[in-house]
């Protein structure tokens, strides 16, 4: 029996794979994304009191922007300028323009070019580094894993070449907090341990 049963699972696994290669292949649900914006409210319980308590402002870098209301929430926005996005997963990777610029004392930090890729789980930016204090004028860090990507693939939504995201939770990754604790030296110094919610992303983009 048992050898009648092996034979048996063998030809039900060679009859299953001509059927898979007979098969024909279903392209991906994959759209050239033509432009778009990432709307990123801030967090206001941890990231916000945590830059606060190290002495940490931000603003914003032209074209993004970042703007502070009276209630003490924050949002910023970064143009989306290309990618791709899967109109069923809703997997994705967009190139933006704009970014952060962080300042604790005669330090600032640039975060731009942000690369949003859900592939692994993370945007990517560029770190530039300035401090008149020693002669900085602009020390490139090159590009870093800044914030790991939380993705709910039940908020996302396509319409006509229209794609929504929503909840993209975003977090500070260990390659930003060091590579920020670095920059600012005694000035400032990130939490090592744990993850620093950064905020949560709501992407909009359109599609060819």
């Amino acid at each position: 029996m048992k050898l009648l049963n092996n034979a048996f699972a063998g030809a039900v696994t060679v009859a299953s794979l001509a059927l898979l290669a007979a098969a024909p292949v279903q392209a991906a649900p994959t759209a050239d994304v033509v432009l778009g914006s990432t709307f990123l409210s801030l967090d206001t319980k941890t990231f916000l009191p945590t830059l606060k308590a190290q002495h940490i402002t931000a603003a914003g870098i032209s074209p993004g922007t970042y703007t502070t209301f009276k209630s003490g929430a924050a949002e910023a926005w970064f143009p989306i300028l290309g990618g791709a996005v899967d109109t069923t997963s809703f997997h994705a990777d967009f190139d933006h323009a704009g970014g952060i610029s962080l300042t604790c004392g005669t330090t600032t930090v640039d975060l731009t070019a942000f690369d949003y890729d859900t592939a692994s789980s993370q945007v990517t930016g560029i770190v530039v580094v300035k401090d008149a204090a020693n002669n900085q004028a602009g020390d490139l860090s090159g590009r870093v894993p800044l914030f790991a990507l939380t993705l709910t693939a039940e908020k996302g939504k396509t319409g006509k070449k229209v794609v929504t995201i929503g909840d993209v939770g975003l977090s500070l990754t260990s390659n930003a907090v060091t590579a920020l604790n670095t920059a600012f030296g005694a000035c400032a110094s990130l939490p090592t341990s744990g993850s620093i919610p950064v905020g949560t992303a709501t992407v909009l983009v359109f599609t060819k």
